[in-house]
């Protein structure tokens, strides 16, 4: 049974609450923008579900949209049904979340996702907070501009998404408990007709809502044409996730992370070289060593792997003859990828394509710098002392003068060295040098303790 619902509304304008009406304004007019960055757009589009202004919109409500009949009536629809849960009357946000969840395998009773996005009477769903909430979740949810071709493709890919309306005009089916001049909701697409020029987008208990493509640019617009992409992560994703949670120093969040792409990609080295960095980070030395044997043997050439390895290995102080040679290899690595770097730096660096150059060239400097670091300090380990000292002198010539502490950390090294070869001018200037620059307290106290005994001329 279908129930044709048109309704055409002229409000005057509502004297609302100021605060509200600046923001949700603010943000109607500079979602365009916002559209530069992911998170200027989270925010940019933090439309709720109740917002402000009347326009017209025509809907027809079916009682049931299988999916099967769908396809019969000619629908490009995807494969398998949304049960969307009925819930309040503000309760889209939730109710869309539990549905799209629920298509991914993913249970969660309605009550958990209401309390889960705050959901209430008096603001609905923000948008910004149903896409953090569906991320937490395990799904991948990106934001975008929306159009009907991005929408057909969702749906053709069997990917539903998640798009915004104005439905202002339809009082009877969608809540204004506020009175607002615009009220926006949340909508799954599930499927499409070009034939008759509708969209099928899921509502509670089994039913449906058909929209036509004439009114949905307009009922799309003041919510900025917002619409939400929806899957599953594939090993990209997660990796970038682990990345994430370990600038956060979520590190146990990471590494679960990073072994979810190696479920997906069993030989991923940057997976198992980022599970190494932490599990050392942990203190667990013989895991992080099994981790970076396999990245070694995944990616022989990576010199970031053999620096890390030959890390471990001279901090340990055993298989050191091991350690220097994958050192060496390391520093080999790293100086041939930036010649490599440096012969593609086009004349003129002014262009964007100089600058990434240029970008990439200091990173990569740095990643030397740090290798000629590691090195030093096997060459110490070993007694060469002289040589140590030349590896840590080429590191302070390749790091950048930003990174402090590095530095200081460099110059404190060289001066122990001076010292263990009872050059006690050398090591007081060494250690000067580094005392001068250091921030770190702990850095800061050794090199004071080292410095105290040799702080005069004898």
């Amino acid at each position: 049974m279908t129930k044709k619902i048109h309704r055409s509304l002229q409000k005057k304008r509502k004297t609302l609450p100021s605060r509200r009406l600046d923001i949700d304004t603010r943000l109607i007019e500079g979602y365009d923008n916002a559209m530069r960055s992911e998170w200027r757009l989270l925010f940019a589009a933090a439309l709720s579900c109740f917002l402000t202004a009347g326009c017209t919109i025509s809907l027809t409500l079916r009682d049931s949209i299988p999916l099967p009949e769908l396809r019969r009536e000619g629908y490009i629809v995807i494969p398998k049904p949304v049960q969307q849960p009925q819930g309040e009357k503000y309760d889209c946000g939730p109710e869309v979340a539990v549905a799209i969840l629920d298509y991914w395998r993913t249970p969660l009773t309605l009550p958990e996702a209401t309390r889960a996005l705050k959901t209430d009477q008096h603001q609905g769903t923000p948008s910004p907070a149903l896409l953090l909430f569906l991320r937490e979740k395990g799904l991948v949810a990106e934001p975008r501009k929306g159009t009907l071709g991005v929408v057909k493709n969702a749906v053709d890919s069997g990917k539903p998404p998640i798009i915004m309306l104005e439905v202002s005009s339809q009082p009877k089916i969608f809540a204004n408990p506020f009175n607002l001049e615009r009220v926006y909701h949340f909508f799954i697409v599930v499927g499409y007709n070009d034939s008759r020029r509708t969209i099928v987008c899921a509502a509670p208990e089994g039913r449906g809502y058909e929209i036509s493509y004439a009114v949905l640019d307009d009922a799309w617009k003041s919510a900025g044409h917002f619409l939400c992409d929806i899957r599953l992560p594939d090993a990209a994703d997660f990796f970038r996730m682990g990345e994430e949670a370990e600038s956060r120093g979520e590190n146990d969040r990471a590494i679960a992370l990073y072994r979810k792409v190696l479920e997906l990609r069993p030989d991923d080295a940057a997976s198992l070289l980022g599970i190494g960095n932490l599990l050392l980070a942990g203190g667990k030395k013989e895991a992080a060593l099994e981790a970076y044997l396999r990245a070694q043997k995944s990616s022989p050439a990576d010199p970031k792997i053999l620096n890390n390895l030959a890390n471990l290995y001279g901090e340990a102080g055993t298989n050191l003859d091991e350690a220097l040679r994958l050192s060496e290899e390391a520093v080999r690595l790293y100086r041939e990828e930036l010649d490599a770097i440096r012969r593609r730096i086009p004349p003129t660096q002014s262009t964007s394509e100089g600058k990434e150059a240029q970008r990439t060239l200091r990173a990569k400097e740095t990643e030397l710098a740090y290798a000629l670091g590691t090195l030093g300090q096997i060459r110490s380990r070993k007694g060469d002392h002289l040589k140590a000292i030349a590896a840590w002198q080429s590191s302070l010539e390749t790091a950048p003068l930003s990174l402090t502490d590095f530095r200081a950390r460099r110059w404190y090294e060289i001066g122990l060295a001076h010292r263990e070869m009872r050059n006690d001018a050398r090591a007081r200037e060494a250690l000067t040098n580094a005392a001068n620059i250091v921030k770190d307290p702990a850095l800061k106290t050794r090199i004071r303790e080292a410095l105290a005994p040799i702080s005069a001329p004898r």
